[in-house]
């Protein structure tokens, strides 16, 4: 039986020609060339992520200050190969409580991109603003949400904002003087305050007619500030430490070296 299946597959070859071969040939190129066209090239993508958790609901989830000092401009995540698949381009660190700190991450990522689907996925997972992603950044593991993709949004710009902040206790404002200044991580000022306003607070008063006055409360205080604030543009919109929008009758957070505004209500922009 061994003879005769040579002689068939002899029989066989012998009928291939050169055109065959030549089609078979241009089949292969084709396949591969479909192969390569539509696999999921690795390129160099920046996006951004706010660190978090994937509980990004609960202020709980806000990264401890050991963790967002434990971050640096430069740390890695070395992927398969031992080759860099993620490197931090910027780190903005900004100040919430003693406790926690509010992180934005700039990065550079090792991505695939799918031409087919018309997205960039990393570590098998897609790449999209809202998306989770997890790294391994030198000794610290962090993860967050995507906040952009290649195109930041947003041109940083100065404004300066007049704010008002009323009834409050002496203390709260005795701290904070003209000239003070707000940082990110990286020292870079954000809000800077350039004038500064006490006065008694006014509070309503009635007597026994029900004649209304207004009277001043010793104890209290009512103050106006003029700040200048480092924003970000997105659309039409300002947004102060990114997330805080600053338009008139919004109310900003801003922490200074000696002390801090909450509360803050806008009652005036200028550019």
């Amino acid at each position: 039986m061994r003879p005769m299946k040579g002689i068939r597959f002899k029989k066989y070859f012998s009928k291939i020609g050169l055109y065959d071969i030549l089609v078979f040939c241009l089949v292969l190129a084709f396949l591969f060339f479909l192969s390569f066209y539509f696999r999921e090239k690795p390129t160099w993508v920046k996006v951004g992520i706010k660190l978090s958790s994937s509980n990004w609901w609960s202020r709980g989830t806000i990264p401890p200050y050991w963790l967002a000092d434990s971050i640096e401009v430069g740390d890695q995540e070395i992927g398969a190969f031992n080759k860099v698949s993620a490197q931090v381009e910027d780190i903005q660190v900004l100040e919430t409580t003693e406790e926690i700190k509010d992180v934005y991450l700039k990065l550079k990522i090792k991505a695939n991109f799918n031409k087919n689907k018309q997205q960039y996925s990393f570590k098998g997972q897609t790449i999209s603003v809202g998306s989770p992603m997890e790294l391994h950044l030198g000794d610290s593991f962090v993860q967050g949400l995507i906040t952009f993709v290649q195109q930041e949004e947003g041109i940083a710009e100065d404004l300066i904002i007049s704010g008002k902040i009323l009834n409050v206790f002496p203390w709260v404002l005795e701290p904070i003087e003209i000239g003070d200044k707000m940082k990110d991580g990286q020292g870079r000022v954000i809000a800077e305050v350039l004038e500064k306003q006490v006065t008694l607070a006014d509070y309503l008063s009635t007597d026994w007619q029900g004649n209304v006055y207004i009277k001043k409360r010793p104890d209290r205080r009512d103050a106006f500030f003029k700040i200048k604030v480092r924003v970000s543009k997105r659309g039409s919109t300002y947004y102060f430490r990114q997330e805080q929008k600053v338009k008139v009758g919004e109310e900003l957070y801003i922490q200074f070296e000696n002390g801090e505004l909450d509360y803050l209500s806008i009652i005036a922009i200028e550019k």
